[in-house]
């Protein structure tokens, strides 16, 4: 007697994950996906390894991404970020930097509200309250730190770097109310300084040109507003930066 035929069971759809060691990547976060064609065999059944697709990316991931792009190529084009290697007046910013003589007028600095070192001021408004100077900071005129108290001064940050060839210049930065900075090694990296200014009376800013390392003193003052060139100063040399609001 003939047995009947009895019916094939159906392949079990494959739901584990590869393992480590397997001949997907260790690690690696990949889902396992069939094609859902009609008349056709689940692939997670046939040989190989299974089918991995990408996970879609987030929006905000996708948004952090560009976002530090364009910081990165902010930074790539920022004159003086990277090195300089050749000669000063080969240096492609050294076009920016005219000589003292040839300057008629001198430019301003800009600076605006987001160059404002909320910290600097706030550690500095409560060492005057206390009658104290805030270490890190030079003592200011009894006016001035009524001033500050007040809420009428704010320091505002500046960023003094080297646009051209980093060979060793330093300078200093005086203010009319006796404050200086420095010496101030002037490097590719730069130098951040905070400022007192009150912005009815704004401050005499003065660039002292200490030591040339070679060609001439150049220097880039980066804030939120662009950055400011200084003329190619001799030793010894100085030249005001005034300061406008933007």
């Amino acid at each position: 007697m003939t047995e009947p035929l009895r019916p094939q069971p159906k392949p079990v759809k494959s739901t584990s994950r590869p393992q480590s060691g397997s001949s997907g990547k260790s690690g690696a976060v990949t889902r396992n996906v069939g094609t859902s064609n009609a008349g056709n065999s689940d692939s997670s059944a046939t040989a190989g390894p299974p089918a991995s697709t990408t996970l879609p990316t987030p929006r905000w991931l996708i948004a952090a991404v560009a976002t530090a792009a364009v910081a990165l190529g902010a930074y790539l084009l920022l004159p003086g970020a990277g090195t300089w290697n050749g000669a000063e007046n080969q240096a492609p910013q050294y076009q920016h930097h005219l000589p003292l003589a040839a300057l008629s007028t001198i430019p301003p600095v800009l600076v605006s509200d987001d160059d404002i070192d909320h910290e600097t001021t706030q550690v500095a408004v409560a060492a005057a309250k206390s009658g104290t100077t805030a270490k890190g900071l030079t003592p200011m005129s009894p006016q001035m730190n009524q001033e500050l108290i007040q809420g009428d001064i704010d320091f505002y940050s500046m960023h003094f770097y080297d646009t051209c060839a980093e060979d060793g210049d330093i300078v200093s930065v005086s203010l009319d109310n006796g404050t200086t900075y420095g010496p101030i090694p002037i490097t590719h990296r730069g130098t951040t300084i905070s400022i007192p200014v009150n912005k009815s009376k704004p401050p005499r800013i003065t660039l002292h040109a200490l030591k040339d390392g070679d060609g001439g003193v150049t220097v880039g003052v980066k804030t939120s507003d662009g950055v400011w060139y200084s003329a190619v100063l001799p030793e010894g040399a100085t030249q005001p930066i005034p300061m406008k609001f933007n």
